[in-house]
Formats: structure tokens, sequence, C-alpha cells
């Protein structure tokens, strides 16, 4: 955001290029930008308040002995991801838990609607906050 001075009576609110690419999926729909060649799904791993991985969680787990990070063949498909093997007990045999998914870009549904929640707001404050504004800056004026 730039402020609008006495000396330049223009405020331009705006998005950086970087962030805009993020949302713009979001905001028009069509597939969500991947930051490298795959997105990684949690599936059975804690997720922090936005419903992103943790930062360091994927070192984490690649640290532990008992997880890989592969391809699996499973009886819907090949999936790619990262694997915790599960030791055998005496109620079940050992076997595979997918913690990760490392799957392609998917469609976006259009949801955020920040554009038309923008012009509601202005149009519904602009005059009084406006008003406010100019009655200051003619009080403070030389």
């Amino acid at each position: 955001m730039q402020a609008a001075r006495k000396d330049r009576k223009q405020a331009i609110v705006y998005v950086r290029d970087i962030a805009a690419g993020y949302l713009e999926p979001y905001e028009f729909g069509g597939p969500n930008k991947l930051g490298g060649k795959a997105l990684i799904k949690p599936v059975n791993v804690p997720v922090n308040q936005y419903g992103n991985l943790p930062r360091k969680k994927l070192a984490q787990l690649k640290a532990k002995g008992n997880v890989f990070i592969g391809k699996v063949k499973t009886k819907a498909g090949t999936v790619d991801g990262v694997w915790q093997r599960i030791p055998p007990t005496r109620k079940q045999p050992g076997h595979l838990k997918l913690l990760l998914r490392f799957a392609d870009a998917h469609q976006v549904k259009q949801h955020l609607g920040y554009r038309d929640r923008a012009a509601r707001i202005i149009s519904a404050n602009f005059n009084a906050v406006f008003g406010k504004a100019l009655a200051r800056a003619m009080a403070t004026a030389r």
C-alpha cells in the first residue's frame, strides 16, 4: 500500500506479483500454482492453523528411520509420497502408512472474492472516510 499525501493525492493498494500469482487461482479459478513440480498434500500428519504443513515437518519425517520417500504401488494405482513403515503387531501385519502425498496441481474453485469484497467496502465507507480525511487535511493546510 502507498498512502496518499498532500503532495501526492493518490493512494495505491496492490498485491505483490509473487502473491498475485498464488492468489489468482483462488480468485478466478483454474489450476493452483505450484512452487515446484509437485504439491505436498498432508494425509496423516498434523497441519498448522492454516491447513499447511509446518515448516520443518518434512525434514523431521525424513530423519526418522522408519520413513521413506518414494512411489508405492497400491490397489488404487501408484502413489508418490512420504511413507511410514508400521511394524507388525499381534493383531495386524506390518504395513505402510501414507503421511504426505505428492500430487499435481488441482483445479481450484473460485471462492475468495476479494475484489468484490473490496469494492463493497469502498462503496459503503468511501464518503465518510474521505470526508473526515478531507476535513483534517483542510484543517492542517498552510
